[in-house]
């Protein structure tokens, strides 16, 4: 207990205890106020807000998205060569790396008997040949003298007829004119059948030399086609870019033996989605990446989807002819960056990237600038991400048309908070407004 010092004691005695209790509110009251007064954070002292940038939300109803594929660099002919038949190979004439033309012996197996077989065939259809020739001239010599002969003997019967044919009428000059025409048919009946059978001489020899020359190249075209079996020989023009065998191996049918690809003519192989390649046409010119390059392809076809995967399409891609053309060195196997665009329907709308905050277990949001008894503060909105671009992202939610959206610096705000636009007219007006008031 507190004891008074002997004259307060004097003061206080015959004052009301009511007198008393207003003096001490008093004291306290006067107190509250100076400390009031004497705070940094006075009712008198306001925050200023923040300013702020904003975008105005414009809806977008459809936009074009940018889509990448990869694909593979291949030629359109790659082909790994072998022989028919099995054989021992004794020669390799290419190498890997090596260009090479259609038509050009690349490898033979061992096929020395067929060789010998097919040597003695051309030289018996050379002897047939050169017989064919002689056929006329000297087989039938010999018929054609006998004919002669005889006809010579009926020359002069028939002169020793006429001599006597031209006596006077009587009944010997009759039956020797009788024997004149007998002597002439028969010199040109013997005439007739001499000419005949020595054509038929002839045609009979020659027949049956052609019949002999056409078995002795059935045989030689049957020789071929089995020595065609032992040639390697290359179907286009290309580059020779893998060997697996080499002289002295023993190679079955249809084995191996190299791959020859035609790298005159490349194209990229890719599978796309079936809603993209709805909107792709043949010819359509398609930008690439490929070994860091840029450059242009043309689509050459668009498969149909396969039961496989229905939901993929194959594209293929033509690329330029020569590494002249595009600039980039083309190389079979190379991995193609595929650069194509989609126009989508949305229901949403862009915003910047910064103006976008990623918040816990994957969701969004965004702060809305909004107006109210004539001051400014923004609300977190959360939002849907339909899809991202560079520097902006789709957006949708419980969002309006016009609306303001914070575009960056969203991390210094907070709910609540109290903001002015940056260069805003509105802002300044209601500014001025607010001063007005003051007055």
């Amino acid at each position: 207990m507190t004891v008074l010092p002997p004259h307060w004691s004097t003061i206080f005695t015959g004052v009301k205890p009511a007198v008393l209790i207003l003096g001490l509110l008093l004291v306290v009251i006067s107190g509250c106020e100076e400390a009031t007064t004497s705070s940094p954070y006075s009712s008198r002292t306001s925050v200023a807000p923040l300013q702020v940038e904003t975008v105005s939300l414009e809806p977008v109803d459809s936009t074009v998205v940018d889509h990448e594929y990869f694909g593979q660099v291949q030629p359109v002919r790659s082909v790994n060569l072998g022989f028919s038949t099995s054989g021992l190979l004794t020669t390799l004439s290419v190498e890997a790396g090596q260009d090479v033309q259609a038509g050009a012996v690349l490898g033979r197996l061992q096929a020395r008997s067929l060789e010998e077989t097919q040597q003695a065939l051309q030289n018996a259809v050379e002897e047939s040949r050169a017989s064919l020739q002689r056929i006329g001239e000297g087989d039938s010599e010999m018929e054609r003298i006998e004919t002669r002969r005889q006809i010579d003997e009926l020359w002069m019967q028939l002169n020793t007829v006429r001599d006597s044919a031209t006596f006077p009428e009587s009944t010997e000059t009759t039956a020797n004119k009788r024997r004149f025409d007998e002597l002439e048919s028969r010199i040109r009946d013997l005439d007739g059948q001499s000419r005949a059978q020595m054509n038929a001489s002839r045609d009979q020899k020659r027949n049956e030399a052609l019949a002999q020359i056409r078995d002795f190249e059935k045989q030689l075209r049957d020789i071929e086609a089995q020595l065609q079996q032992t040639r390697l020989t290359a179907p286009f023009s290309g580059q020779v870019t893998e060997v697996y065998q080499q002289p002295g191996n023993t190679v079955r049918a249809g084995e191996a033996v190299l791959q020859l690809q035609d790298r005159s003519s490349l194209r990229v192989y890719a599978h796309i989605s079936r809603e993209l390649a709805r909107q792709l046409s043949k010819g359509a010119a398609v930008p690439l990446r490929i070994n860091g390059e840029e450059l242009e392809g043309t689509i050459e076809s668009i498969d149909p989807p396969t039961t496989a995967a229905p939901a993929l399409q194959r594209i293929i891609i033509r690329l330029p002819s020569s590494d002249q053309e595009s600039g980039v060195e083309l190389i079979p196997g190379q991995i193609a960056t595929i650069k194509l665009q989609q126009q989508q329907t949305v229901d949403g709308y862009w915003v910047p990237k910064s103006a976008v905050i990623r918040e816990i277990e994957s969701s969004w949001s965004i702060y809305v600038v909004e107006l109210r008894d004539g001051e400014r503060f923004v609300q977190r909105r959360y939002i849907d991400v339909i899809l991202s671009d560079d520097d902006r992202i789709l957006i949708s939610g419980d969002l309006q048309n016009d609306d303001l959206v914070v575009a960056n610096g969203v991390t210094r705000i907070v709910p609540g908070q109290k903001v002015t636009l940056v260069d805003s007219a509105a802002d300044k007006d209601v500014a001025q407004e607010g001063e007005g008031l003051s007055e």
